[in-house]
C-alpha cells in the first residue's frame, strides 16, 4: 500500500505531481528542455531515490523507506510509458495543457514488449534497493 501511495502522489495535481517542473519526475521533459537534459535529471532523481531508500532503510524507517522507493519506481514504470518513451514534452497543469492531458492520457498503458521491460526494471531497481539497504535478496526457487 505504501508503494501505491506512493505512486498516486507522484501524479497528484493538488501537490504538483502534474507541473512542468516534475517533468523529469516521470520521464518526461519540459518545454524548452532538451531530452538529453530531461534524461539526465531523470537519471538523477531513480538514483536519488534509490539512495534516500536505502538511507531511510538503513536507519530503521522502513515505511519512509518505501514511500521514497515508490517515488523512483512510478517514474521507472512512467519511462515505459508509450506517452513519455523517448523524454516527451509536458505542458503542465494548467488549463491550456487540458487538451494534451487528455491525449496523453488515452496514450499512457504500455503493453507488450514495453511492460515486460517495465516489469524487468521495477524488479532490478528493488534488487538494488535491497542490496544497498543490506536486506537479504530472495532466492528463487531451487
Amino acid at each position: 500500500m505504501v508503494l501505491k501511495n506512493a505512486s498516486r502522489e507522484a501524479d497528484d495535481l493538488w501537490s504538483g505531481g502534474q507541473s512542468r517542473d516534475a517533468s523529469f519526475k516521470h520521464a518526461m521533459r519540459a518545454w524548452g528542455q532538451s531530452q538529453a537534459e530531461a534524461e539526465a535529471t531523470f537519471n538523477a532523481w531513480v538514483r536519488y531515490c534509490l539512495n534516500l531508500a536505502a538511507d531511510l532503510q538503513r536507519g530503521g524507517s522502513h515505511v519512509a523507506a518505501l514511500h521514497r522507493l515508490g517515488f523512483g519506481m512510478h517514474a521507472l514504470a512512467d519511462s515505459h510509458s508509450p506517452a513519455h518513451v523517448g523524454f516527451q514534452g509536458w505542458g503542465g497543469d494548467g488549463p491550456l495543457n487540458v487538451p494534451g492531458a487528455i491525449r496523453h492520457h488515452f496514450r499512457e498503458k504500455p503493453t507488450g514488449d514495453a511492460m515486460r521491460d517495465a516489469v524487468r526494471d521495477l524488479h532490478i531497481y528493488y534488487y538494488k534497493f535491497l542490496q544497498k539497504s543490506g536486506l537479504d535478496l530472495p532466492v528463487g526457487p531451487s
